[in-house]
């Protein structure tokens, strides 16, 4: 856990991730006049504290800020879920080079991405309809040793179809259950 501030830590964690978030909601673009307001706040985060924080932030440019601002905090080390919910924002505003950096940066600083983290690039791609991409990193996933799981799978399905690729969608829904995993109540919608 990393004190970020002058002052004792605040001992409730929905504590702490309100009054972050509430000063994140104020800040219209990131800067050093953001990073001093969160000093100000002396409270410490955790990772787990920072990634209930990113979840929460609706501008792509103040979460990678803050992302950014905790990672030079002494103490502070951020983690897959971190990692991975970054991905998840930086993915829904269609950031993909930053995502690409920002996948280097977790593997050197010792956090492998995982199926969730795949998964949400995925989904990432599907939004943006670069289907051509999602596959891709489907198979990347796969050759890395990370094994696809129903939400991969129904991802891929619900995209394909959505796009007018009904053959894709329905082999790759009897991929899903030759690989020994079952369709849920999504998988059919």
């Amino acid at each position: 856990m990393v004190n970020v501030g002058p002052f004792p830590s605040v001992r409730s964690s929905g504590h702490v991730v309100g009054r972050v978030h509430h000063t994140l909601c104020q800040i219209k673009s990131w800067g050093p006049a953001a990073a001093q307001k969160l000093h100000n706040l002396g409270c410490s985060l955790d990772p787990y504290q920072a990634n209930q924080v990113l979840k929460q932030l609706q501008d792509y440019t103040v979460a990678f800020g803050f992302f950014y601002w905790l990672k030079h905090q002494p103490g502070f080390r951020h983690d897959n879920y971190t990692y991975t919910t970054m991905i998840g924002i930086l993915g829904r505003a269609k950031q993909f080079g930053t995502i690409n950096s920002l996948l280097e940066e977790m593997i050197m600083d010792g956090c492998e991405p995982n199926v969730v983290t795949y998964n949400r690039l995925i989904h990432s791609f599907g939004l943006a309809n670069y289907i051509d991409k999602a596959i891709e990193t489907f198979y990347h996933m796969q050759n890395v040793g990370i094994r696809p799981d129903r939400v991969t799978y129904c991802t891929l399905i619900d995209m394909h179809a959505k796009a007018g690729f009904l053959e894709v969608a329905m082999d790759m829904y009897r991929t899903m259950q030759k690989v020994g995993l079952t369709p849920d109540t999504f998988t059919y919608s």
